[in-house]
């Protein structure tokens, strides 16, 4: 008889050795295949942390209506002009917002820019055309338009602007303001 002897085991031991090997290749290239999965799809977040990290990282863009709120205030501060700026960047922000587009509307006629408001420029439609049609039933639209077409020397055009809003809300201060200017120059007192 003979005695087979396994060299791979110990000699006075009775235990058996575990084959963990191809369990633990398996767990770790599942760990690492889940990082990449996790890092191609958050690439862009994980690339901006990194940047953020040494302090290269972009500064973010603020809301709309962050920009709208700083331009409230630069107006009540005077500063016209960074207001007007701040209101420019919430329209092209959301283009579609009455109330940007109104407030914007009217720094422009203060800033006696009022041919911006009647022509297209920023929207490729003009701001006050573009409130009307957003906004049918929103006197401030036509208020808008009137008070530029006012600020232009349109007046016999205004009026029937005017006309239109008061359908809407008859004590809309702002729209009466422009009607009674237009009205005024044209002699119909």
């Amino acid at each position: 008889m003979q005695i087979k002897r396994d060299y791979s085991q110990p000699f006075f031991s009775s235990r058996r050795r575990r084959r963990t090997g191809g369990r633990f290749l398996f767990f770790y290239g599942l760990f690492i295949g889940a990082i990449l999965m996790f890092t191609t799809w958050q690439f862009d977040r994980l690339q901006l942390a990194a940047l953020d990290v040494i302090g290269l990282a972009p500064t973010a863009t603020p809301y709309a209506s962050t920009l709208a709120t700083q331009g409230a205030q630069a107006f009540m501060a005077g500063d016209l002009e960074e207001a007007a700026t701040l209101f420019e960047q919430a329209v092209l922000q959301q283009s579609d917002n009455i109330d940007y587009l109104y407030e914007y509307g009217k720094l422009l006629i203060e800033l006696d820019r009022s041919k911006e408001v009647l022509e297209p420029t920023l929207l490729n439609e003009p701001i006050a055309d573009r409130v009307i049609s957003l906004a049918p039933r929103d006197p401030r639209g036509y208020a808008l338009k009137a008070k530029a077409l006012v600020w232009q020397g349109f007046y016999a055009e205004a009026i029937p602007v005017g006309v239109a809003g008061r359908e809407i809300d008859p004590n809309f201060a702002p729209l009466l303001a422009a009607m009674a200017r237009a009205y005024s120059n044209i002699g119909r007192y």
